[in-house]
């Protein structure tokens, strides 16, 4: 029964990916970078049972003004086109009838059949279509939001052991740094003529 199945589905799958397909993407929103092309696919449409990321030997792709197509198989790039229109992919390994030679395309569709059968119907294949958007990305904002001074006392994480610690002994360094600005004050500078031994710094 396996083998009546995969080659059911390896016959069925490849007579349903004979049509051509027409890929195409939306408008891009300006904060979009990257996205998977679409399959055009409207009720009267016949090609309704076509394998997902499958693109069929000349099926057509658009590509619209300040977008970029990119063609992947197994996971490798195999087509680019930056250029505005419809781009033609004839060189897929996934043959049509309806593209090329009438006989070539039987003698490889039968090949594909077998191919097929091998992986118990499945495609064993993955081919995918990506646009780029190449228009000026707005309001795309990176990067650390402010920038300002990191006091020098504060280049240590607060969860460390001895931060309190160190936290202490920064407020007492600080609180005698300012009892001995307020002494330095009260008795002048040496050499100075104020009777009461005092001197405002000017």
């Amino acid at each position: 029964m396996g083998l009546i199945k995969a080659g059911v589905g390896a016959v069925g799958g490849v007579l349903a990916d004979q049509w051509k397909e027409f890929f195409y993407c939306e408008a891009m929103p300006k904060e979009l970078l990257v996205t998977k092309g679409q399959k055009r696919v409207s009720g009267r449409s016949s090609n309704t049972k076509g394998s997902d990321n499958i693109i069929t030997n000349g099926s057509g792709i658009a590509v619209a003004d300040g977008q970029c197509m990119m063609i992947v198989e197994q996971g490798k790039v195999v087509e680019f086109c930056a250029e505005p229109g419809e781009f033609t992919y004839d060189a897929s390994t996934e043959p049509s009838i309806f593209s090329g030679s009438l006989g070539d395309s039987i003698k490889k569709t039968f090949q594909t059949i077998g191919k097929r059968f091998a992986y118990g119907g499945d495609t064993g294949k993955d081919q995918r279509v990506y646009y780029f958007n190449t228009k000026e990305l707005m309001d795309n904002k990176f990067g650390t939001p402010t920038s300002g001074v990191v006091d020098a006392g504060t280049l240590w994480r607060d969860d460390e052991p001895d931060a309190q610690n160190r936290t202490s002994r920064q407020g007492k360094d600080k609180t005698a740094r300012e009892k001995d600005a307020a002494l330095s004050f009260k008795t002048g500078r040496a050499g100075s003529g104020n009777p009461g031994g005092t001197e405002a710094a000017l």
